[in-house]
Order: C-alpha cells, then sequence, then structure tokens
C-alpha cells in the first residue's frame, strides 16, 4: 500500500502547512481576532478568506496575519510598527486615523472587514511565506468609508524572517 492509499482525500487537495499554498487569491478580509500569549504579547490576526466566487481555480482557505501589537521597550516595538503601518495602509486605514491618540483596529474593525483585494503568497525563509496583499479599493467600498485611501493599489511584502 503506499503513503497516500488509505485516504480519501486526493494528494492534489492535501492542505500543506498553515494558511495558503504558494499562489495570488482574490481575497475577503473575513475577521480581525485579538490575541494574547500566555507572556502578556498582544496581537491583533487579520484573517484573509479566498473569495470563492471570484477564483477562476474553484480554490478556498484562509490565510492570517499576525500583527504583534509594538511595546515601548522592545527590541522589535519598531519592526512591529512598520509591518503593522504597512498592513493598515493596504486594507484601506487612513494614516490620520491611526496618528489618533488611542486608535485601535480592533474598534473599527466593522469598518474593514468585507474589503477586497489580491493576497499573494510566496516562499519566504526557513519554510515561512511572505504575504503582499493588495486593496481593490473600487470594489471594497473602503474609499467612501474611510476617507483616505494610499494609492488605488498598494502592496505590501511581509516577511517575519528579514526584519
Amino acid at each position: 500500500m503506499g503513503f497516500f492509499d488509505d485516504l480519501e482525500t486526493s494528494v492534489e487537495d492535501i492542505p500543506t502547512g498553515f494558511g495558503l499554498p504558494i499562489g495570488t487569491y482574490p481575497v475577503i478580509l473575513s475577521e480581525i481576532k485579538r490575541h494574547k500569549k500566555e507572556d502578556g504579547t498582544k496581537s491583533n490576526i487579520l484573517t484573509f478568506t479566498v473569495d470563492t466566487a471570484n477564483d477562476e481555480d474553484a480554490r478556498s482557505g484562509k490565510e492570517d496575519i499576525w500583527l504583534t501589537v509594538p511595546v515601548k521597550g522592545d527590541k522589535n516595538a519598531a519592526v512591529y510598527a512598520s509591518i503593522a503601518k504597512s498592513t493598515f495602509l493596504s486594507i484601506g486605514v487612513p494614516l490620520e486615523d491611526m496618528a489618533k491618540p488611542g486608535w485601535d483596529i480592533w474598534e473599527e474593525r466593522e469598518k474593514y472587514v468585507g474589503v477586497e483585494g489580491v493576497l499573494k503568497v510566496t516562499a519566504g525563509n526557513k519554510g515561512y511565506t511572505k504575504k503582499a496583499f493588495t486593496l481593490n479599493a473600487e470594489e471594497s467600498g473602503v474609499s467612501e468609508m474611510a476617507g483616505n485611501v494610499p494609492a488605488e493599489k498598494t502592496e505590501v511584502q511581509f516577511d517575519p524572517n528579514n526584519w
């Protein structure tokens, strides 16, 4: 008997690792969650779900982007802040909103859940993947809701190994 012979699922349909395989996907920002680790580290998790109605290859799945809340004195605070700012801009959050004291994506999640775009997943170092989200500003409705949307399409590269 072969290694995968006992499965009802074809080898092509077996997911590999976490999230989406390498490729380009039409996605919808489907959820924004909060997470707190045992050590007190706080994060926001943005979940992008493949827009199956617009995917020519009829794929499905989800990809999470973790954004660690920067904390003064943390050696990686500047990196966390940079990644979060780029991500928030890519989903249509205006810079002036982020600059307001006390601003939190969690409090405004309903404005951004549902934005549409394209997520490109590429190979990174040590088995990680890089993710680049491009906002479809015209289709998402963010420009009417949020005011200033960055250039019509904004691409952001994420690579946790190249900080």
